[in-house]
């Protein structure tokens, strides 16, 4: 029995060394800090195929209702992804929003990326096609209506619930 064990060690110890590595996130995050202030949120991404497009969202509910009708969200849309790590410029055809929604209805459109001057970049770390994990960082500074600035910084995000759409 002894030396059963002996020849099985080393393949539990493979198996084991060999598993992929997981992220620390517990959970779909995307934390940011705006204009200094923290925010957090709960993540999604979406790989549109067919257009070569990865947007990434976080979505922070303002009320305690369910479903939850006032929330805040951030979005970075990524156009001309190929499904590669690596730095992308968020500007112009990508993009960066910020806004609020009350009732459902986008009440207040806080800013988003418009110009070479109010661009950032997303840095894609992880991107799992087959166990639909998606990890980056950002930064953008993005406008709204009445010319104010929204500087988005220390980004983070995290999803492992990646939808993947292809035509």
């Amino acid at each position: 029995m002894k030396n059963r064990l002996i020849y099985l060690l080393p393949f539990l110890f493979l198996f084991f060394a060999c598993t992929k590595e997981r992220s620390a996130y517990p959970e779909n995050v995307m934390e940011a800090l705006i204009n200094d202030e923290y925010w957090s949120g709960a993540s999604s991404a979406e790989w549109q195929k067919y257009q070569d497009v990865l947007v990434i969202q976080g979505v922070r509910c303002l009320s305690d209702q369910t479903p939850c009708f006032d929330s805040e969200d951030l979005t970075i849309a990524i156009h001309g992804f190929i499904g590669q790590t690596g730095v992308y410029d968020i500007e112009s055809p990508s993009y960066g929003l910020y806004r609020n929604w009350f009732g459902g209805d986008m009440t207040h459109f806080c800013g988003q990326t418009d110009s070479t001057s109010f661009t950032g970049q997303i840095s894609l770390t992880v991107f799992d096609t087959l166990f639909k994990t998606v990890e980056c960082t950002f930064h953008y500074k993005a406008k709204d209506e009445a010319d104010r600035i929204y500087m988005i910084n220390s980004g983070r995000f995290y999803s492992n619930q990646l939808a993947i759409f292809e035509q």
